[in-house]
């Protein structure tokens, strides 16, 4: 990736419409290299009970990537560092360390594209004659969770909610100065806007009864 092609991207980061179009082509080549390298590298093993057994998915939207594997902690490592020297050395890209982090799958705020991801394994349920019980969830996968918390925040850095006196855990909807000079008609469209982004955006998550 030549200068010219980084200050194009630099250009069309502004054009929010087309920005994303041109990293797909620009991290084809990291597709490609994830897909053909790294994926056959680190499926193994016939099934979970093979005890060479790993697995390795990649899913990518734009400049965000997620990797999910199974395996040991040090193979994630070396995965890591196998990724960042292919977009320093091939892609000519610097890579934010805050940006590329590992989780374990038990982690509660992996956050991505807005979504947290969050995984509900099996339980072992002992009873009083210490029979255990294997307990499934009703959905045995990861899911797609609402960051209740941070969409809180940024609608009160929007200056349409208030955080309560004395419970900093506790938001309400305030008055938005900057509409004042609106028709009633014009704010309750800009605030239902707001709404029916946030809802259909989140449409898809698994508890999304959260908003």
């Amino acid at each position: 990736m030549d200068k010219r092609t980084l200050l194009l991207i630099d250009k069309l980061s502004n054009t929010w419409l087309l920005f994303p179009i041109f990293l797909n082509l620009c991290l084809h080549e990291f597709d490609v290299y994830v897909e053909d390298t790294i994926t056959p590298k680190w499926n193994l093993g016939s099934g979970p009970h093979d005890l060479n057994f790993k697995r390795l998915y990649y899913i990518r939207y734009a400049d965000e990537f997620i990797i999910g594997f199974t395996g040991k902690i040090e193979e994630v490592e070396v995965i890591q560092s196998d990724i960042e020297r292919f977009i320093a050395e091939t892609l000519k890209l610097n890579v934010n360390p805050h940006n590329l982090r590992i989780h374990q799958s038990h982690d509660e705020e992996v956050d991505f594209l807005g979504y947290y991801l969050r995984y509900l394994p099996n339980v072992i349920i002992r009873d009083g004659k210490n029979v255990e019980q294997l307990k499934s969830p009703s959905v045995n996968s990861v899911q797609l969770r609402i960051p209740v918390k941070i969409l809180q925040k940024q609608l009160v850095d929007k200056g349409m909610a208030k955080i309560n006196v004395g419970d900093s855990n506790s938001f309400c909807a305030r008055s938005c100065k900057r509409f004042i000079s609106l028709e009633d008609k014009e704010i309750v469209n800009r605030f239902s806007s707001v709404i029916a982004g946030y809802t259909n955006y989140y449409m898809p998550a698994d508890m999304n009864s959260d908003l």
